[in-house]
């Protein structure tokens, strides 16, 4: 498989491009993985393009189908490269739509998710909880989601991410009301589902996910610093400049 426009990307945004991404996932601290779906929208450029190529790694592909009719889309996925991961190439021949939206269900992969970083309790500051969070600069948004992993693509995105209750989620986005509680098995356990979203057209790298036994301290109206309760006010302290940085920025900008 060649790669695209991008070499460090397989993904061929020059012909089809998403416009929006919105991962629905659960957070599985016992396997370590977060599995669930998300669902793409993107658009044709080229008229007749007939593949939609994703940048992935390590992800376990489950299934792929056309959100609006449910119908199944063939896909496979090549060879897996130790640096780039591997692309998913899925055939969009059947859709005539030049907008349309593609749903794909997955998990991440314990060994090969380099861009997601798990720790036990006792590798946190309280030591009751386990904690994850993702950082996925350069090329790794692949070791999450399915997606264009490159800059040349930027898109808003919505995210929902399901934990164990009491945990908390943090995501790059705006948070859309408060955590509900669902249950997910019957096994009398319950669950916190987050709501986050991002207006702003980002890149991929740019997409971020904590979760653990944290807390949000605001240091203005539009910063705040997320950490575990112990080192809440330290962070805050080594992060008080910021709302001063922003306002300074958005003078030279000219933007609000």
């Amino acid at each position: 498989m060649s790669l695209g426009k991008d070499v460090h990307s397989y993904s061929n945004f020059d012909e089809v491009i998403i416009t929006h991404i919105y991962p629905r996932l659960v957070v599985d601290f016992q396997r370590r993985i977060i599995h669930g779906y998300v669902d793409l929208s993107v658009e044709r450029k080229v008229a007749d393009a007939k593949l939609l190529r994703l940048d992935t790694r390590g992800l376990s592909i489950e299934r792929v189908h056309a959100k609006s009719t449910e119908a199944a889309l063939p896909w496979t996925v090549p060879k897996y490269h130790a640096h780039l991961g591997s692309c998913l190439e899925i055939d969009i021949s059947s859709i005539k739509d030049q907008s349309f939206v593609v749903q794909i269900h997955y998990a991440t992969s314990r060994t090969l998710s380099g861009g997601i970083q798990w720790f036990a309790p006792v590798q946190t500051a309280g030591k009751q909880h386990p904690f994850v969070y993702t950082q996925f600069e350069a090329i790794l948004a692949r070791s999450m989601i399915p997606c264009q992993d490159t800059p040349a693509v930027k898109a808003p995105y919505t995210i929902e991410v399901t934990c164990p209750d009491p945990l908390v989620v943090a995501c790059s986005g705006t948070q859309v009301g408060s955590a509900e509680r669902v249950d997910l098995y019957e096994d009398g356990k319950h669950w916190l589902r987050y709501t986050f979203d991002q207006k702003m057209p980002i890149p991929a790298y740019l997409i971020a996910m904590a979760c653990g036994a944290i807390q949000r301290k605001a240091m203005g109206p539009r910063t705040g610093v997320w950490a575990e309760l112990p080192p809440l006010e330290a962070a805050a302290y080594e992060y008080a400049g910021t709302e001063e940085f922003l306002d300074t920025a958005s003078k030279i900008a000219g933007i609000p």
